[in-house]
């Protein structure tokens, strides 16, 4: 309230909109700057749990600033491992007891998601939230581009409904409920780790650290659109919401023909020369069906253009993501949407950079 009085009666603000600018600069101020490691228990969706012969994450896995952690045994195994990851000197073990009880055990028997994170506390669980989604929608399209893509529903396990927060300055820990569970549709393979590896798979979950530029946030909305495909279990979800993703990896303010476009673009970057004639027409059909339900015609989608559909929209959400990779580093001057828009310009009229072979 006297914040309020402050800004309103002594510095005779009127305007509402200043008045909520100020009120937020005064609580920014007002409240402790605090450091966390932030740790969500991660189940994986599988179809035949009760065969499973090996532990989902073994060992520490380290992507770009988030740490994949095998199950823990215990304080003393957490403590060290965050301590040799992430610096943290030591964890309190009577919050870890009570914490661990109170959800559901899932501390000391599940793999771990850690990643850093600041702020207080209401401020500390919008980010760590939206670190844990975006690292859940990477992950999802490198486990369909691996072919690990799983159950969508959980076959037993426990329940992951909390996320634990470890304060880096005196290891308190505070749990956050979750609205769903923590869980990954994906079957922890040989062939989705190694791709994580190879594909660079930390630079790409890293960019939910970084302010967000035009493209990013194209790309952020075409990875949600991906996600709603990959966890549907409807031949037309499946099919529009790939379609979606498709469009806003490849958007453009150009006045031009989107389905064709979009048809040239896919083919032309995420498949080699002899394959291009055929997922070009593939696209066309894809993007066709799509358009006639918009406008209202019955339509039935196979479950084969459905497949289709989502195979192509993971191909092109990963290469959009490997340009905008590529035009992030390039040292090369101008605005990263206009390089952006204009690389993409380039491919449709078939010049410029050439698709890699997969």
């Amino acid at each position: 309230m006297m914040a309020l009085d402050d800004l309103i009666v002594v510095k005779k603000i009127e305007d509402p909109q200043q008045v909520f600018t100020g009120l937020n600069g005064i609580l920014a101020e007002s409240e402790p700057f605090q450091n966390w490691i932030s740790i969500y228990p991660l189940g994986f969706n599988t179809l035949n749990c009760w065969i499973q012969t090996r532990e989902a994450v073994e060992g520490v896995l380290e992507l770009g600033r988030f740490r994949l952690i095998e199950s823990t045994r215990g304080h003393e195994q957490l403590q060290d491992v965050l301590k040799e990851e992430f610096g943290v000197s030591r964890i309190n073990a009577d919050e870890y007891r009570h914490q661990n009880t109170q959800g559901g055990g899932a501390l000391a028997g599940e793999c771990l998601l850690a990643f850093p994170c600041h702020g207080a506390l209401d401020r500390r669980d919008l980010k760590a939230g939206q670190g844990f989604t975006f690292f859940c929608r990477l992950a999802e399209l490198f486990a369909q581009l691996s072919d690990s893509q799983n159950s969508s529903w959980p076959n037993g396990g426990r329940p992951l409904r909390h996320a634990f927060h470890v304060r880096s300055e005196d290891g308190f820990i505070d749990r956050h409920p979750l609205r769903s569970q923590s869980r990954l549709n994906i079957d922890p393979s040989d062939e989705f780790y190694e791709l994580l590896v190879e594909q660079d798979f930390g630079w790409f979950a890293d960019r939910i650290f970084y302010p967000e530029d035009k493209v990013l946030r194209k790309l952020k909305t075409a990875l949600e659109h991906f996600s709603r495909a990959y966890r549907s279990e409807d031949k037309f979800v499946r099919l529009t919401a790939s379609v979606i993703a498709m469009e806003a990896a490849f958007y453009t303010a150009e006045k031009v023909s989107i389905g064709n476009r979009l048809s040239r673009l896919v083919s032309a970057l995420c498949f080699p020369p002899p394959e291009q004639a055929q997922a070009f027409e593939t696209m066309k059909a894809i993007y066709c069906k799509r358009s006639k339900a918009l406008h209202g015609d019955n339509v039935t989608v196979s479950a084969t253009l459905a497949k289709q559909s989502h195979h192509f929209a993971a191909l092109a959400k990963f290469q959009a993501f490997k340009l905008y990779s590529q035009l992030s580093e390039s040292s090369a001057e101008g605005e990263i949407e206009r390089r952006y828009l204009k690389a993409l310009s380039d491919l449709v009229s078939s010049k410029g950079m050439q698709p890699e072979p997969r």
